[in-house]
């Protein structure tokens, strides 16, 4: 018996065939044929490889937990690190070949330029680059991972900042009890100390200027890849439709950002801001709800571009929410993000 044949087929019409043999893994498969497929933890849990079969039965394991919504899964996609077919294949990807060789990832160093603790559960961090070190090129929405000063702990996080704020890179973070990296940013962490980190990844990505109106949804730290899709916005004046920016958190106490997102209302004239609690509060008189609600009906149509973050939970909810909604799924981009375990 013949191994099966999967045709990877890129956005920009690009192809390639491989091989998979036994035991092999799509993503192992196209590596070792020399064809690099955006990919990061190799393990299924940060969603860099996602791809969608188009033809054939492509199987992925289930001995490991995946960063794949239900929905997804329903919608053919795979994670090409996880995906062994059973047959010979197709399997499309939704960024261009030629897109894939310009933001390959590379890893190379950082220092620390400022540290801004925003509230008890998030720290603006702001690094800096040697550009004639590494010529960074990234998308505005993608991630970058942090290694753990003296560890082999990866962290992934999304920028705030754009292409053209480089040779400065800024970054939300979300602190987490016992973190390995919220432990070093809280104890450790100063002016000019090294990191090294490694990108751009991510699958979740503004490509190009929007053909209708935008919907941005983000909950918590999630608000750092939107602000990046929407500053570019800003920076390109790009004012042919009306922009939505829903942020929420849980309670009075993890907002931030407030006085930044307030300034954007004054360089964009499109952009429709709504920030809301789950937990009412006495001092809060803005909106409550989750960052899925409120969302008008004139932000919503054939041409809309929708951009999510946040918690899973949120994301299936706004996703549920939009494609009742009538948006079409293939217009609805989102990204969510799961604490790291200790270890990996």
């Amino acid at each position: 018996m013949t191994n099966p044949q999967v045709l990877i087929q890129f956005a920009d019409d690009t192809t390639h065939s491989i091989e998979v043999p036994p035991g092999q893994t799509v993503l192992e498969a196209a590596l070792a044929a020399g064809i690099e497929l955006f990919h990061q933890c190799k393990t299924g849990s940060c969603g860099s490889c996602v791809g969608t079969v188009e033809h054939g039965v492509v199987r992925m394991r289930s001995d490991t937990s995946i960063a794949l919504l239900p929905r997804e899964v329903e919608q053919r996609k795979v994670l090409t690190c996880l995906a062994r077919p059973e047959n010979d294949a197709r399997i499309r990807m939704d960024y261009g070949f030629n897109a894939l060789q310009r933001y390959r990832p590379q890893r190379f160093r950082a220092w620390v330029e400022d540290i801004n603790r925003l509230n008890e559960s998030v720290v603006e961090l702001t690094l800096e680059i040697d550009e004639a070190e590494h010529e960074a090129q990234f998308l505005p929405g993608m991630y970058y991972l942090m290694r753990v000063p003296n560890t082999d702990h990866w962290r992934p996080y999304s920028m705030c900042s754009t292409v053209e704020q480089l040779p400065s890179m800024r970054f939300l973070i979300r602190l987490l009890e016992g973190g390995a990296m919220s432990t070093y940013l809280k104890n450790e962490c100063a002016i000019d100390a090294e990191l090294e980190i490694d990108g751009p990844h991510g699958a979740f990505k503004l490509q190009q200027p929007p053909q209708g109106p935008v919907v941005l949804i983000a909950g918590g730290t999630g608000l750092a890849p939107v602000l990046s899709i929407l500053d570019t916005l800003a920076e390109m004046r790009w004012r042919a439709h009306s922009i939505y920016l829903h942020f929420g958190v849980n309670r009075l106490a993890e907002l931030f950002y407030l006085d930044e997102l307030a300034a954007r209302l004054e360089w964009l004239p499109n952009l429709n801001l709504r920030i809301s609690l789950v937990e009412p509060h006495p001092d809060w008189q803005g909106a409550l709800g989750y960052p899925t609600n409120g969302v008008p009906d004139e932000a919503l149509g054939p041409d809309t571009e929708a951009f999510l973050c946040g918690p899973p939970a949120m994301v299936d909810a706004a996703v549920t929410v939009l494609e009742a909604r009538g948006i079409s799924p293939a217009q609805i981009h989102f990204e969510s993000f799961i604490p790291a375990q200790e270890g990996d």
